[in-house]
C-alpha cells in the first residue's frame, strides 16, 4: 500500500515544485517590472517642475520689428503666451494678461501688519483649471509613541496647522492625494501635475481659499518642482504664498510635488460688511 502511494506522492510533490517555480518566476518579473517602472517614471520628474525663469524665445529666431507696429498686430496682453510663437494659430482661445476675475481686488504683496493665526482657516479650496473643488480641514498631529505626524488626508485637501491662513504674510501649506485607492484617501490632487505644463504655455493658474467668513484669496501658481519625500521641509516667508504639496511619482510615491503660488487678489462676501475686513494696510512692493 505504502509503495503504490509513493508515486503519487513524488508526483504531488512535483507539482508543488512547479507551482512555487511559476509563482516564484511571476513574484520575480512582477518586481522587476515594477522597479524599472519606478526608474522610468523617476526619470520623467523634471517635466513637472517650472521655474518661470529664462525663456523658451530664441533669439536667433526672434522677429524684429518696431513696437508700434507689432503690438497692432499681435497685442499681447490679449494673446495666450502659448501662441507668441505663432500668434496666427492662437484662435478664438481667450487671454487677458492683466486682468483679475470678476470681483477680485489686486494685491500685490501681503497684510503687514497681520501676524499668523490673526485671519480664519481656509474652509475651500478651488483651482478651475484642473478642476478642483475641494473641502479643506486643518490635519491633526497623530502621536506614534516614539514620534508624532500629521494625519493623512482623507478625500479633502489638508491644512498643516500653524502655517499660514489665507491672506497671511507667510507660508501656507496644503496637502492632497494624488491617488489613494487601497487606503481610501481619495485623488484630490490627481491633476496637480499638469499644473507645470500649464504655465510653460502660459496658462495663468489660479488657485481659490475661502475662509470661514467666506472671504476668498486669490493665489497665482508661479512655480513647481518636486523633491525627495525626506528633503521636504515646512519653510515659511516673507510674503503671502501657498504651497500645495502631493506624491509623485504614480504608483512609487517617494518623490513631493510642491507648487507655489502667490496671493494676488482678494475678494470679500459684501463690500457694504466693514465688520470682517481687517484692519492692515496693504504692501505694494
Amino acid at each position: 500500500m505504502i509503495a503504490e502511494d509513493l508515486p503519487k506522492r513524488r508526483h504531488k510533490a512535483y507539482l508543488l515544485g512547479v507551482l512555487f517555480i511559476a509563482l516564484g518566476s511571476l513574484i520575480l518579473i512582477a518586481t522587476g517590472t515594477y522597479y524599472g517602472y519606478a526608474v522610468l517614471a523617476r526619470s520623467q520628474l523634471d517635466k513637472l517642475t517650472f521655474s518661470g525663469e529664462g525663456s523658451s524665445v530664441s533669439e536667433k529666431d526672434a522677429i524684429v520689428a518696431s513696437t508700434h507696429d507689432f503690438l497692432s498686430l499681435y497685442p499681447g496682453d490679449k494673446l495666450n503666451p502659448k501662441y507668441w510663437g505663432a500668434p496666427l494659430w492662437a484662435g478664438t482661445d481667450p487671454y487677458e494678461m492683466k486682468s483679475l476675475p470678476e470681483g477680485f481686488i489686486p494685491l500685490n504683496g501681503h497684510y503687514s501688519s497681520l501676524d499668523v493665526g490673526d485671519l480664519s482657516a481656509a474652509e475651500r479650496m478651488e483651482i478651475p483649471i484642473i478642476g478642483v473643488n475641494s473641502e479643506v480641514r486643518d490635519l491633526a498631529i497623530l502621536d506614534l509613541g516614539s514620534s508624532r505626524a500629521y494625519e493623512t488626508p482623507k478625500k479633502i485637501v489638508g491644512h498643516i496647522p500653524g502655517t499660514a491662513n489665507p491672506g497671511e504674510p507667510s507660508n501656507g501649506w496644503y496637502f492632497g492625494h494624488l491617488e489613494n485607492p487601497l487606503a481610501g484617501g481619495g485623488n484630490v490632487f490627481q491633476d496637480l501635475p499638469k499644473i507645470a505644463q500649464h504655465l510653460r504655455q502660459g496658462d495663468r493658474v489660479y488657485v481659490l481659499l475661502k475662509n470661514r467668513e467666506d472671504t476668498t484669496y486669490l493665489y497665482e501658481a508661479v512655480s513647481a518642482r518636486v523633491v525627495h519625500e525626506r528633503q521636504i521641509q515646512l519653510s515659511p516667508s516673507d510674503t503671502s504664498i501657498i504651497t500645495l504639496v502631493t506624491c509623485v511619482p504614480r504608483m512609487v510615491y517617494d518623490h513631493r510635488l510642491l507648487i507655489t503660488a502667490n496671493l494676488v487678489g482678494l475678494k470679500e462676501p459684501s463690500a457694504a460688511d466693514d465688520s470682517i475686513r481687517p484692519s492692515a494696510t496693504v504692501n505694494i512692493p
